[in-house]
């Protein structure tokens, strides 16, 4: 279970950090990218877990991870800010900018304290 909880509060901690950075105050935003991050990242922190195991090359794993992964969590959360949020018209900026905060942090978190909460 801590295998997904750390990442989920750290994933919901940086993007909301990253909403702040870029100007977004309302609460409502904020509970928004909480509930998109509730809704996707179990499932992107399993699939991310399930190719570091069943890949055996590295580059070919981070490949898989940021070049089509990644992606496909930044589209989901797309429509949902698309539909939900206060602005839908940079709801793509938005979607890019707190996945990049997010895995940015991610990876900060892993060269710092390593992967402590496996």
């Amino acid at each position: 279970m801590r295998a997904f909880l750390i990442p989920l509060g750290l994933t919901i901690l940086f993007e909301c950090l990253g909403a702040f950075l870029i100007g977004v105050r309302e609460k409502k935003e904020y509970l928004l990218i909480t509930l998109v991050n509730v809704l996707t990242n179990p499932a992107a922190v399993y699939l991310a877990e399930w190719i570091r195991q069943s890949v055996f090359s590295p580059v070919l794993a981070a490949v898989l991870m940021y070049g089509v992964l990644e992606p496909i969590v930044i589209l989901v959360e797309l429509v949902y800010y698309k539909i939900y949020g206060n602005d839908p018209d940079h709801a793509f900026g938005r979607s890019v900018i707190l996945n990049l905060t997010s895995i940015m942090g991610g990876l900060l978190c892993r060269m710092v304290f390593g992967s402590i909460w496996r």
